[in-house]
């Protein structure tokens, strides 16, 4: 992704052009709050009440802990399979020369190939498009792992945008709130995840687990 300022679908989603959902009652949450539909991102981008990013780094709060560990984990499974699409399909290592239109059925048709190649070699227990070794790992004390791909992908196609210094301490009340009820739900009994605590209480740096 670019700036969010300088890109057609950071307009769009400012906007409200891009038909997301309306935000909605967490199923079996035991709260009748609303919770708007997210993207996690990380400290390159604005907190905005669709952008869920990490508190600050050098929180001690286990709450807010546990929070970025949820964010950083959901951005590590995207980052996961577009890593090994870039590796087994090359037109991901550069950017892809050619129409909107022509590029948008290149990106449908790889997802379309990329999940029936995932989901037939977990049903047939054949592992040749994504060795198991190709994710990121959970290791021990909470550490991670990095996948096989890092090593065949390489900085070729992944790299980390420069932080938003500018709207990183300027994000308005509603999208802190935003964030602290998605704090709030991941520590509670209906959102948490049973290894969370683990996980986070194994190292001082919950960006470690990214």
């Amino acid at each position: 992704m670019v700036d969010r300022a300088n890109s057609k679908i950071g307009y769009a989603i400012d906007k409200n052009l891009l038909d997301i959902p309306t935000p909605h009652i967490i199923e079996n949450s035991g709260s009748t709050k609303e919770y708007p539909y997210v993207f996690a991102a990380d400290d390159a981008f604005s907190l905005k009440t669709y952008m869920l990013k990490p508190y600050p780094g050098g929180i001690s709060e286990l709450s807010q802990r546990i929070y970025n560990y949820r964010v950083c984990r959901a951005q590590r499974v995207i980052e996961n399979t577009f890593g090994i699409m870039a590796t087994r399909f090359r037109v991901y290592r550069r950017p892809i020369i050619a129409s909107v239109d022509i590029a948008r059925n290149v990106v449908k048709a790889t997802i379309a190939l990329h999940n029936f190649l995932i989901i037939t070699q977990r049903s047939q227990d054949m592992y040749n498009y994504c060795p198991r070794n190709f994710p990121d790992q959970n290791g021990t004390r909470g550490r991670i792992i990095p996948g096989q791909w890092r090593q065949e992908v390489g900085t070729t196609c992944l790299s980390r945008l420069q932080r938003n210094a500018r709207g990183s301490n300027n994000s308005s009340r509603s999208a802190q709130q935003v964030r602290d009820d998605y704090k709030d739900y991941f520590n509670s009994p209906e959102g948490a995840v049973i290894w969370q605590n683990n996980a986070v209480t194994a190292t001082t740096d919950p960006f470690d687990l990214y």
